[in-house]
């Protein structure tokens, strides 16, 4: 009997530590290795040039070119904010689009070349104007849409939803749909796919960006697909749940996603993606208190390298833009300025 206690003390003894064993192992295991992937981290790529404060944090980058930095606002959404990149000049310009229209709490600027767009997806309205007077030029109303995005003074290209509920990018032209794509489609075809839309400032090439898994999507003017890439994170499929009102059928998330892409720009050569991932060569202090920002090639969709975006006074990235060498950050109420070397 006390044979068999003994054995079974020895058992439960060697069953403890090895759990233990295999608890340590595991733990250093995610610490060593949480997302299965390297970023290449070469010094000198970046340099930080000066920055502007903002009265607040209602800004966002509706446009950049080689003269300005354009901010529209959340709050005083009829006015414009030029900012001479690199300095502390700045104007504003009053956008006077007819008096029939109402600014809806979505409704966003966008600027490509010397004109002003108001996308509003809910109202299905693009309105065009000048940007150096404020006055209106043109009111295209245009299928309900999700996202906008100016290729050229006269084409825009959009993200809506199908009768089917499928996510599809289109181009427009005077609010007449020309070309389409459909996105590939995963679980419930609304949120999976979801994604952000840039392009260079020239309008020749479109990227869509998923938010959620490693991927985006080159594409020509007519929204024919140069080629399909990865970026170098191994987040094949969305960590997404969602919900559906049996009493509507509409769908929501059930709890928060988990962003792997966040935000992006574009200068023609190269793709630029704030990853939220933490690579497996990055400590703990650098993916804490700085920004990612991925770059691949536009060309062929290849990865090149990694530069890091510190944190500004406490805050961190939530929005940029590139137009040849010059970037653009947006940290809180600062709008920070950066020289690219490459």
């Amino acid at each position: 009997m006390k044979k068999n206690r003994l054995l079974h003390l020895m058992i439960c003894t060697l069953g403890g530590v090895s759990c233990i064993v295999l608890l340590w192992g595991f733990s250093v295991w995610r610490t060593r290795h949480p997302n299965g992937f390297l970023r290449k981290q070469p010094s000198h790529k970046i340099y930080g040039t000066g920055f502007i404060k903002l009265p607040d944090q209602q800004h966002y980058i509706a446009g950049i070119d080689s003269q300005f930095v354009y901010l529209g606002s959340k709050t005083l959404r009829a006015r414009l904010l030029c900012v001479k990149p690199g300095t502390k000049d700045s104007s504003t310009v009053l956008i006077r689009p007819s008096d029939t229209l109402r600014f809806n709490e979505d409704a966003a600027v966008r600027i490509c070349g010397n004109e002003y767009f108001i996308f509003d997806g809910s109202r299905g309205q693009v309105i065009t104007g000048d940007i150096h007077s404020g006055l209106q030029s043109r009111d295209q109303r245009v299928p309900y849409f999700l996202d906008g995005l100016p290729l050229t003074n006269s084409i825009v290209i959009a993200k809506l939803l199908t009768k089917g509920r499928k996510s599809a990018l289109v181009t427009l032209n005077g609010g007449v749909v020309s070309h389409s794509y459909l996105l590939p489609q995963q679980g419930d075809g609304i949120f999976m796919p979801d994604g952000v839309i840039v392009s260079p400032p020239d309008g020749k090439r479109l990227i869509y960006v998923y938010y959620y898994c490693n991927r985006f999507l080159c594409f020509d003017q007519c929204l024919k697909l140069t080629y399909k890439a990865n970026t170098i994170d191994t987040v094949t499929h969305p960590h997404i749940r969602v919900a559906e009102n049996k009493s509507n059928g509409d769908i929501s998330l059930a709890s928060p996603a988990v962003f792997v892409n966040k935000h992006c720009a574009t200068n023609g050569s190269y793709l630029f993606i704030h990853s939220t991932l933490k690579a497996d060569n990055e400590t703990d202090v650098t993916h804490g208190r700085a920004s990612a920002i991925d770059i691949y090639r536009v060309d062929n969709g290849r990865y090149i390298y990694t530069i890091y975006l510190p944190d500004l006074d406490g805050y961190k990235l939530r929005d940029l833009r590139v137009c040849g060498s010059t970037m653009v950050a947006l940290f809180g109420p600062y709008v920070y300025y950066y020289q690219l070397d490459f």
